[in-house]
């Protein structure tokens, strides 16, 4: 059974989604098509916008209309099968302020390269991460490159224009829930940046954004930290960074962009909501998931099995607040709940530990794709879930049978174990030995 949580605090630099207040006084209710309109007028609220086909809706009152009196009449009315708060919901991301923790960058190893991504800047390509987890191997011996699998990335939007990830993307199923429109990209024209030609240099929430130039592996502690990211989004490469490394592992899969966190990294249950059923009914086969909140909700809850009776398999990331309370999605089954690992397989100071974590992977300085042709280095769950959706692409490109509850299986059997002596059970993702699995 797994637990309840707290959320990542920035200063941790987490890159996980907290329940913080209610969206413009909106609620969720499910209530059958034909009668909504009615029990909108009873209790006078006004339908803004329906999520699922078969009843699931946004609703809202006047401004500053008695939020809880509302929720308890409508959990009473008989033709409503479940009422609730429409969560404002936020992703906090790393800060610089790890730098002062006394860990530094990995340095980097030389590893070849699984299949040859045009142009990608080959510190993405040879971390330590990719090593660690055998992906090369998995890749060279199964030729497993995730054919004929889409994952959908449930994030902030995707760089649509990121050379490594033109290939990959699947622009005609791609959609915003924000906007409730089929752009789910950055909108790159009007954002500020300061040219930094020379330098890494670090966004408004403190990710590593790297120069592509050199090879920045450097001590954080001597880092020329600069404040040029003062005017980018705290979260706007989120969803670019997450949709690199599931395109790091699974090369052939398509990744489906689906916008529900603003760059700013606000967004709500509804919309988080509203990407499951899309990515499920436009034919998404994994689900990345790299969020929590530290509750749950009927509306999510509907969502997943919906998300299981298609055999689609969803992964989501736990928190970084080092806990072992629950958080959701991850604690639903039967999501898999990612934590996050270092590179010489202790459990990362920042990542949860508790039942929510089923499966380990790595989660610091980890490198991917970052808007406008950039790279940048990451630290947090939100970083470790992609490595296990892709694998989970590939196993279910090798074995299209494969479900959520046999592939928990496949990814936990012989994984290596952590070294942390709080972590008694799971191990950290072997790649290779999940898709031999899978077969």
């Amino acid at each position: 059974m797994k637990k309840t949580q707290l959320l990542a605090r920035a200063s941790l630099l987490l890159l996980a989604f907290s329940l913080h207040s209610f969206a413009d006084d909106r609620l969720i209710i499910r209530v059958h098509p034909s009668v909504v309109n009615d029990v909108a007028k009873k209790h006078g609220l006004k339908v803004e916008k329906q999520i699922t086909a078969d009843g699931t809706y946004v609703v809202s009152g006047p401004k500053n209309f008695p939020t809880t009196t509302v929720l308890s009449a409508l959990q009473a009315n008989a033709l409503v099968q479940s009422a609730e708060a429409n969560a404002t919901v936020l992703l906090p991301e790393l800060s610089s302020a790890y730098s002062k923790s006394g860990h530094a960058f990995p340095k980097s190893v030389h590893a070849t390269p699984s299949i040859p991504m045009a142009g990608a800047w080959t510190p993405y390509l040879t971390q330590p991460a990719n090593t660690i987890l055998r992906i090369p191997e998995a890749q060279s011996t199964y030729r497993a490159y995730g054919f004929g699998v889409t994952v959908a990335v449930i994030d902030t939007g995707i760089d649509y224009l990121h050379p490594v990830l033109i290939p990959a993307l699947d622009y005609f199923n791609a959609h915003n829930c924000v906007t409730n429109s089929g752009d789910a990209s950055l909108n790159q024209e009007t954002l500020p940046w300061v040219d930094q030609e020379t330098l890494p240099w670090v966004d408004a929430s403190g990710t590593v954004v790297l120069n592509q130039e050199t090879l920045p592996w450097v001590d954080q502690e001597t880092l020329p930290w600069v404040d040029a990211g003062k005017n980018v989004p705290a979260a706007y490469g989120h969803g670019t960074m997450v949709a690199g490394i599931v395109h790091l592992v699974a090369p052939a899969a398509r990744i489906m962009p689906i916008k529900a966190f603003n760059s700013d990294g606000s967004g709500t249950i509804a919309d988080v909501v509203e990407g499951i059923y899309w990515a499920v009914d436009h034919g998404a086969k994994v689900i990345n998931m790299s969020f929590s909140a530290p509750s749950t909700s009927s509306a999510l809850n509907d969502a997943i099995a919906y998300a299981q009776k298609a055999g689609v398999i969803c992964v989501a990331s736990t928190a970084n607040d080092n806990s072992t309370a629950a958080v959701y999605p991850a604690n639903i089954n039967p999501v898999i709940g990612v934590g996050a690992s270092t590179n010489d397989d202790y459990r990362a100071s920042f990542s949860n530990y508790g039942p929510d974590v089923e499966i380990w992977a790595p989660g610091v300085a980890v490198v991917s794709t970052y808007p406008q042709n950039r790279y940048a280095a990451g630290w947090g769950t939100s970083f470790s879930t992609p490595y296990v959706a892709g694998t989970v692409a590939l196993m279910k490109s090798e074995n299209s049978k494969e479900n959520a509850n046999q592939a928990l299986k496949d990814v936990q059997k012989d994984a290596p174990k952590l070294k942390s002596p709080e972590v008694k059970v799971n191990g950290r993702l072997d790649v290779y030995e999940a898709v031999q699995n899978a077969q």
